[in-house]
Protein backbone atom coordinates (compact mmCIF):
# COMPACT_ATOMS: atom_id res chain seq x y z
CA UNK A 1 0.00 0.00 0.00
CA UNK A 2 0.98 3.59 -1.04
CA UNK A 3 0.63 4.64 3.01
CA UNK A 4 2.64 1.65 3.93
CA UNK A 5 -0.28 -0.22 4.98
CA UNK A 6 -0.74 1.98 8.09
CA UNK A 7 2.94 2.04 9.36
CA UNK A 8 3.26 5.71 8.07
CA UNK A 9 -0.01 6.89 9.42
CA UNK A 10 0.67 5.72 12.94
CA UNK A 11 4.81 7.44 12.51
CA UNK A 12 4.84 9.85 15.64
CA UNK A 13 6.48 12.35 12.97
CA UNK A 14 3.59 12.01 10.94
CA UNK A 15 1.33 12.13 13.91
CA UNK A 16 2.86 15.61 15.40
CA UNK A 17 3.02 17.52 12.02
CA UNK A 18 -0.50 16.26 11.24
CA UNK A 19 -1.61 17.71 15.00
CA UNK A 20 0.65 20.57 14.21
CA UNK A 21 -1.52 21.79 10.71
CA UNK A 22 -4.75 20.19 12.25
CA UNK A 23 -5.35 17.24 9.50
CA UNK A 24 -5.12 13.93 9.21
CA UNK A 25 -1.49 11.61 8.57
CA UNK A 26 -3.32 10.86 5.44
CA UNK A 27 -3.67 14.16 4.54
CA UNK A 28 -0.33 15.63 5.66
CA UNK A 29 1.06 12.63 3.61
CA UNK A 30 -0.54 13.53 0.43
CA UNK A 31 0.12 16.96 0.72
CA UNK A 32 3.99 16.30 1.42
CA UNK A 33 4.24 14.07 -1.82
CA UNK A 34 2.19 17.00 -3.73
CA UNK A 35 4.25 19.47 -2.89
CA UNK A 36 7.64 16.68 -3.65
CA UNK A 37 6.09 16.61 -7.14
CA UNK A 38 4.90 13.39 -6.49
CA UNK A 39 1.86 11.73 -8.24
CA UNK A 40 -0.57 9.87 -6.08
CA UNK A 41 -3.45 7.76 -6.17
CA UNK A 42 -5.45 8.22 -3.20
CA UNK A 43 -7.29 5.21 -2.66
CA UNK A 44 -10.21 4.22 -0.96
CA UNK A 45 -13.56 2.10 -0.66
CA UNK A 46 -15.39 5.45 0.32
CA UNK A 47 -16.27 8.00 -2.51
CA UNK A 48 -16.53 10.66 0.46
CA UNK A 49 -12.58 9.95 1.79
CA UNK A 50 -11.80 10.17 -1.76
CA UNK A 51 -13.25 13.48 -2.08
CA UNK A 52 -11.95 14.58 1.48
CA UNK A 53 -8.78 13.84 0.99
CA UNK A 54 -8.41 15.02 -2.53
CA UNK A 55 -10.33 18.20 -0.96
CA UNK A 56 -7.50 18.18 1.83
CA UNK A 57 -4.75 18.31 0.06
CA UNK A 58 -4.97 21.72 -1.61
CA UNK A 59 -6.35 23.56 1.65
CA UNK A 60 -3.38 23.96 3.38
CA UNK A 61 0.57 23.92 2.95
CA UNK A 62 3.49 22.22 5.23
CA UNK A 63 6.44 24.45 6.24
CA UNK A 64 10.12 23.65 5.10
CA UNK A 65 10.41 22.43 8.51
CA UNK A 66 7.66 19.87 8.38
CA UNK A 67 8.68 18.79 5.18
CA UNK A 68 12.30 18.16 6.19
CA UNK A 69 10.81 16.34 9.25
CA UNK A 70 8.85 14.34 6.97
CA UNK A 71 11.96 14.25 4.43
CA UNK A 72 14.14 12.73 7.28
CA UNK A 73 11.67 9.65 7.46
CA UNK A 74 13.73 7.77 4.16
CA UNK A 75 14.63 4.65 5.26
CA UNK A 76 14.98 2.95 2.06
CA UNK A 77 11.60 0.96 2.27
CA UNK A 78 9.53 1.40 -1.05
CA UNK A 79 5.92 1.34 -0.23
CA UNK A 80 4.77 1.24 -3.82
CA UNK A 81 6.16 0.23 -7.15
CA UNK A 82 10.00 1.30 -7.91
CA UNK A 83 9.55 3.79 -11.18
CA UNK A 84 13.31 3.00 -11.52
CA UNK A 85 13.06 -0.27 -12.22
CA UNK A 86 10.04 -0.46 -14.79
CA UNK A 87 11.51 -0.40 -18.54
Amino acid sequence: ASLGEGHLLRNLTVKKVADAVGRSPAAVLLRWAYQKGLPTNPKSVSPERIKANLEAVFAFQLSPQQMAALDALDCGHKFAWNPSTIA
